[in-house]
């Protein structure tokens, strides 16, 4: 049973914290006691207190389920360099010593974020960028205390993941409706900002925005956005409502300084549900695959392909026989529903494809030539390489010089990339072909050899079909600039 907080919250909160401030100061500048203030000043300072009793309350509700998780991980001292750092130049500039032809000596690096307890038996939600990369996990409950933590499973599509810990008989959260969630009702953001000495800190604001996506953060987005300050190390930590229910799962900002402004993101619970339970059920979560490439309508694709509105999404290509191709969609066309639910955007069509069960029937409704067709398409499932591919082996690594992996949002935060999909490189070995030919970490891989690259099997493919004894034609993207590269492969 929902635990109902009975207060009211008006416009006379505002003539409330006027009255409030009155308190003030005499005019001999002594502070008078609130008895003696007149007694409408009283009736609306209690009022402020009835207001803030709320908050009491929610916090008193939420805090023994939301935890502080830290991680560490070994990493060499150049890997945490921008791109672009050249370790030996940097030695040679300052005079210090070299390594002796050895790599520098790995150091401890530690991260912070937050979590919701979503099981009395040790389960925790968090956010994939909290735990990714991590050797070590400890989670450290309300009281203070430790526990080692494990991964269940992680979903970086959807920025998602659940840990678990050995303990037993811990204070679950309960989860709210986020499609219920309106624009400026009251929340309260609760993490771990900054500092572990900083757990359990809490703010409050309104829900600015509802359905936020185009964020470029996760490959699928459906964001709720608060003004209840956000900062790092809330990740992974629980937006609550006034009925003291998780709506969402905090996870990013919009910020130049790297602090709130303001502008936060959570994940919505409904999608988190989802995503939990597959990964505690299955340790990974399996979506629908459409087999279409996808975009949005602007004002003037709609005038030229002779539309009313902008509302729909536009079908630029197809996977030669895909799902949508098998049932007969074609390029131009504009999807406007998915099994009978209005889409509008590409953000919209990705979340209701992805919720569709692999090997069912799915009704898609487009437009084309003006008319409205109905296709049914039998989805397939999303091409598992695309969500959690190992890293290229050490021969492939050394083939060129390079390390590449899938862009996920810490490395696109990292490199600042322009992109949110694709390959980015994260490493360079020195003296390497890649190292002689100008690669540098943080560069995009479009292209090798002419073919694209979007996946670690397509460039793995591209480089099992380069021709011998020839240097493979590699197109960077660094920045807003393309460019070619010619790499003569170590084999």
């Amino acid at each position: 049973m929902k635990r109902r907080l009975g207060w009211i919250v008006s416009l006379s909160l505002v003539a409330a914290l006027a009255a409030g401030l009155a308190i003030g100061v005499g005019a001999a500048g002594t502070l008078k006691p609130v008895d003696d203030l007149p007694l409408s000043q009283r009736e609306a300072i209690e009022q402020v207190k009835t207001f803030s009793e709320g908050f009491v309350a929610i916090a008193d509700l939420i805090s023994p389920s939301i935890v502080t998780i830290t991680s560490e991980r070994l990493v060499r001292p150049a890997d945490g360099m921008p791109p672009g750092f050249n370790e030996d130049f940097f030695r040679r500039f300052f005079n210090l010593p070299d390594g002796g032809g050895r790599e520098s000596e790995p150091q401890r690096q530690r991260g912070l974020g937050s979590g919701v307890i979503i099981d009395p038996d040790g389960l925790i939600l968090t956010n994939n960028h909290v735990i990714r990369g991590a050797d070590e996990l400890t989670v450290i409950l309300q009281d203070g205390t430790r526990n080692t933590a494990t991964v269940v499973g992680s979903d970086p599509r959807s920025d998602l993941a659940v840990l678990r810990v050995e303990a037993k008989g811990l204070p679950a959260a309960t989860f709210g409706d986020s499609d219920a969630v309106r624009i400026g009702e009251w929340v309260m953001a609760v993490g771990s900002p900054f500092a572990e000495n900083l757990r359990q800190t809490f703010t409050a604001g309104i829900v600015s925005g509802v359905g936020r996506s185009g964020m470029n953060l996760n490959q699928y987005e459906h964001f709720i956005q608060t003004d209840a300050a956000i900062n790092p190390g809330n990740s992974g930590g629980a937006l609550v409502n006034l009925d003291g229910e998780v709506i969402g799962i905090n996870t990013a900002i919009v910020s130049r300084t790297g602090g709130s402004n303001g502008i936060g993101f959570a994940i919505p619970s409904s999608l988190a549900g989802e995503i939990m339970h597959a990964l505690i059920t299955d340790g990974r979560v399996s979506r629908g695959y459409l087999g279409v490439g996808i975009q949005d309508l602007t004002p003037e694709m709609a005038e030229a392909l002779d539309l009313k509105d902008t509302h729909g999404v536009l079908v630029r290509s197809l996977e030669d026989g895909g799902p949508a191709d098998a049932a007969g969609l074609e390029a131009r066309d504009v999807i406007v529903a998915f099994n009978g639910k209005p889409v509008t955007n590409t953000a919209e069509l990705r979340m209701e494809v992805a919720r569709g069960k692999p090997g069912t029937s799915s009704e898609v409704k487009a437009l084309r030539d003006g008319k409205e067709r109905a296709f049914h398409v039998k989805l397939q499932e999303y091409p598992e390489d695309d969500q959690e591919t190992p890293a290229p082996s050490e021969s492939e690594r050394e083939e060129l010089g390079i390390r590449v992996e899938p862009i996920t949002p810490g490395l696109e935060q990292r490199f600042e990339l322009p992109v949110s999909e694709g390959l980015v490189v994260t490493a360079v070995t020195p003296g390497s072909p890649a190292d002689d030919a100008g690669i540098q970490p943080g560069d995009v891989l479009a292209e090798v050899n002419e073919r694209r690259v979007g996946s670690l099997r397509d460039y793995r493919e591209a480089l099992e079909a380069a021709p011998e004894n020839k240097p493979v034609l590699v197109l960077l993207e660094r920045g807003d600039n393309s460019f070619y590269v010619a790499v003569r492969p170590e084999r």
